[in-house]
Parts: structure tokens; sequence; C-alpha cells
């Protein structure tokens, strides 16, 4: 399924495109990255990289963020090839509180998760990472699409991670290395 190039320029032209093996002017995605509560997704007939390998028994995992496609069930990853997600759905939250501009976004399967409200993002994503494969049966195959948030905007970091980078002056700079100290 994955011949060609596929990085594109934003967010849901590249995700569609990694997932489906297809360019983005073939699955919905080429106008750019879908803007919040957009009534559009990867077009609901694209095979994903999920599907086909949860068609070969794996078990399909999509942890962190999805964006492609939220006002509708049959964009979600649950849907579209994974037996279970964890992340939000838009193209970008709070990282602490995972509010979007129009409410909180952070899931569990299908459910809201608030539990997890407060957290930092990068760090819940890479602990559910490390949860699902320490309790993966090792018999069996395990996919996992694992698209971090970080180091997307908004700029936040825990306060540990920017002030490795004290000694940069501009306050931004050393924000955006500690999100990318942390996702190392």
């Amino acid at each position: 399924i994955l011949e060609q190039h596929y990085s594109q320029s934003t967010c849901s032209p590249t995700r569609g495109a990694v997932l489906t093996g297809r360019y983005p002017i073939h699955t919905g995605l080429h106008p750019g990255a879908l803007l919040p509560l957009t009534p559009e997704g990867l077009i609901k007939d694209a095979v994903t990289l999920g599907d086909k390998l949860r068609a070969a028994n794996y078990s399909t995992h999509a942890i962190g963020k999805w964006h492609l496609g939220v006002c509708n069930r049959d964009y979600w990853p649950t849907s579209r090839g994974f037996d279970h997600f964890s992340g939000f759905l838009g193209g970008t939250t709070d990282y602490y509180m995972h509010n979007m501009t129009d409410g909180y976004d952070f899931r569990a399967d299908t459910d809201v998760d608030y539990m997890v409200n407060g957290t930092y993002d990068t760090l819940l994503t890479r602990d559910k990472a490390n949860e699902v494969i320490s309790g993966h049966d090792k018999n069996s195959p395990l996919f996992m699409y694992l698209p971090f948030h970080a180091p997307h905007d908004p700029l936040q970091v825990e306060k540990s991670y920017q002030d490795i980078y004290s000694d940069i002056p501009s306050e931004p700079r050393q924000i955006f290395l500690g999100m990318v100290t942390a996702l190392d």
C-alpha cells in the first residue's frame, strides 16, 4: 500500500496519504488541513492501512492526533480500521486541557475521556503507546499508528523541558525546543 512519496505541506493531506497510500487529490484532502468542525474528512470509501492490517488479524491502534474528520463518526479512527483510539480528533488542542475551538477533544475509542484533562499531551501519548505495547500479546501482530501532536501549535511544554534551553534568549524558541525534547 505504501509505494510512493506521501509527505505534504500540511497535516490532514499527509495523514490521509500515509494511511491510504493515495495522493490527497484522491482522498478528498487536497485543499489542505481540515479546519475545526469541517463537515468533511478522509473519503469514506478509502481503504486505510488500518483496514488492511485489521483484515489480516492485526490488533490495530491509533494513538495521538487524528485530524481526518470530526463531524461524522464514519470519519473516526474506529470506523477507519482501528480497533482502538486514544487521542483527539481535530487538528490541534491545548496540550494540557485538550480543548479545541468549540470544546473538549480527547477520546478513548469513541467515548470522551475527561480523565486525561490536565495531562501534557506528548507524555500522555507516549504513556498510552507504552501501555498498548506492554499489554499486547506478543504472539499476535500489532499495528500502532502513532501521530504525535508535538511540535504543533500552540507552543506549550512542561517547564522542566523548557528550562533545558534557558540559555536561549527567545522564550518561544525555548518552548519549541522543549516540545521536541519531550517528543524525543
